[in-house]
């Protein structure tokens, strides 16, 4: 999906020319973006007036505006794409009305006639926290799991039903899908923190944890692995052995300025730090 490492000065040029890229980096005005499941990043922070690549501000922040009903913070967004109305994909037309336009009754018509094509859960969140229509939304929660063969889709469709229904017996059973379909490792991430998050189980995230590493290969898979065990339990007896494979699977002078930027980020440790961008000048 993404890496999210991309928050310093000097960083900058690169992660607006991968912006978009869905193997690259993000960078949202300066946001680092904290987890795997990059539609569900906390933005309170953000500027959405100022995101980089304006083109990326709708497709980066619709969910957790959505989440959080911030649907001022997410009109600013689609200023900042600067489509004219005409041309706002129909799949997104419905938001556009509603946080743009602020006609309720119109966004309500364009989200019915596009509602067999949207996928994700988008509409649900707009019309149980947007409409109101708790009914509403459960059948289209229901629709987008039918639809779910991404491990984050299942996360989504969990964190639904946990922090706008109050039911965890159908979270639990969401965050089980992903389980069943996780390939890489950021989908066992992405488990790891929704099971930690929703329910405080620090088994299931262990466990979780533990198939991450054991699907890892390249230096950003094993530092996500560090950035999780840093994050969701403090580790950091865990988080430092991860990033140690980081650097051994380290294959260019990009992957030591990660590496850098890691070790800064997670632990403040400069010496490591330097260390590792004296390694990625010597890669050049």
């Amino acid at each position: 999906m993404v890496s999210w490492f991309y928050n310093r000065a000097e960083d900058k040029q690169r992660a607006i020319e991968n912006l978009g890229n869905y193997t690259k980096e993000v960078y949202l005005s300066g946001l680092k973006i904290e987890t795997d499941d990059l539609a569900w990043a906390e933005l309170i922070e953000l500027d959405l007036a100022a995101v980089i690549a304006p083109r990326q501000a709708v497709w980066a922040t619709e969910i957790p505006l959505l989440a959080g009903k911030r649907f001022d913070d997410l009109a600013k967004a689609f200023a900042a794409w600067g489509k004219p109305e005409h041309e706002i994909p129909a799949k997104l037309y419905y938001l556009y009305v509603f946080c743009v336009l602020k006609d309720k009754d119109r966004a309500r018509f364009e989200l019915e006639k596009v509602a067999d094509m949207v996928e994700g859960v988008g509409p649900a969140l707009l019309l149980g926290l947007g409409f109101g229509d708790l009914a509403g939304a459960r059948a289209s929660l229901v629709a987008a799991e039918k639809k779910a063969d991404k491990s984050w889709n299942w996360t989504y469709c969990a964190k639904i039903w946990h922090e706008v229904f109050n039911d965890d017996d159908e979270a639990r059973r969401c965050l089980k899908q992903p389980e069943s379909v996780a390939e890489y490792s950021f989908h066992w991430t992405t488990c790891a923190g929704s099971w930690h998050e929703l329910f405080n189980d620090d088994r299931a995230a262990c466990r979780c944890l533990e198939q991450a590493e054991s699907v890892a290969e390249s230096s950003t898979q094993w530092r996500h692995c560090a950035a999780s065990w840093h994050k969701l339990f403090s580790d950091h007896r865990e988080a430092r052995r991860c990033l140690k494979r980081a650097e051994s699977v380290a294959k260019d002078g990009d992957d030591w300025i990660r590496c850098a930027n890691s070790w800064d980020e997670l632990f403040n440790d400069d010496r490591e730090a330097r260390r590792c961008r004296k390694n990625a000048k010597d890669a050049e």
